[in-house]
């Protein structure tokens, strides 16, 4: 990958495949707040986002003053909006985790028509936000409205460990899995056949803690409910 930065006089190229380059770190965010219509535009988000991280006073004090976010530090990220007809004005909302030290930031960030990016909300999350819910040996998990009930049958750590869900639509109970993967939750439908391209009914953004967890449906995903569930929200019962 090839980056181009350039002033009145003259144009540095940067190999960033090829050198220490961090397109993450403080002198490229701060070159990149420098511009005069930063957080206007549709990839401006996880900058807006850096920034924030970098010169908010609360991450310094767990962080340190000096440290550098790289790509490596990027765990979760999220992004969709739409554009005013075909004039290039966009708006969205887009989502950021990031991993720095021992410490772990969500960052929701919000921007309208003709505004700039702004974060919403940043959230310090702990080790037990991490935890879904397979790692809770013996557990059920049931969701009352739709009618899911999620199973985690021994420990993650034995040979014979299991986990499935049972979904009820219609009077019709649906073997599926239940794929996680960090703070996304993809939702197939059960095949003995494992050779067989995974059915998804539905995939979403998870939020966990030891008694219960909520999914945030994708509704584009949505090929079992069809938009009519936003949130699940299961809570753990055994």
């Amino acid at each position: 990958m090839m980056l181009f930065l350039s002033n009145c006089s003259s144009v540095e190229i940067i190999d960033t495949e090829n050198s220490d380059y961090n397109i993450y770190g403080r002198k490229n965010v701060e070159d990149e707040n420098s511009s005069l219509f930063f957080g206007k535009g549709k990839n401006d988000a996880i900058y807006v986002a850096l920034n924030y991280l970098y010169s908010n006073e609360a991450v310094s004090e767990n962080c340190g003053t000096d440290f550098e976010i790289t790509e490596e530090d990027l765990s979760f990220n999220k992004q969709e909006g739409e554009t005013f007809l075909f004039s290039g004005i966009y708006k969205g909302h887009a989502e950021y985790e990031f991993k720095i030290s021992d410490f772990s930031y969500r960052i929701n960030l919000e921007k309208t028509y003709f505004g700039k990016w702004n974060v919403t909300d940043c959230l310090l999350k702990n080790d037990e936000d991490y935890r879904a819910p397979w790692n809770y040996a013996n557990s059920v998990w049931l969701c009352s409205e739709p009618n899911i009930t999620y199973y985690v049958n021994g420990s993650a750590d034995d040979s014979n460990f299991n986990d499935y869900a049972v979904i009820e639509v219609n009077g019709e109970k649906i073997q599926s899995r239940f794929v996680f993967q960090d703070m996304s939750i993809y939702v197939e439908k059960y095949q003995e056949n494992e050779s067989l391209e995974p059915e998804l009914l539905f995939q979403g953004i998870c939020e966990y803690s030891e008694t219960q967890f909520t999914v945030k449906i994708e509704k584009k995903s949505d090929a079992l409910f069809h938009g009519e569930y936003d949130i699940l929200v299961f809570n753990r019962i055994r």
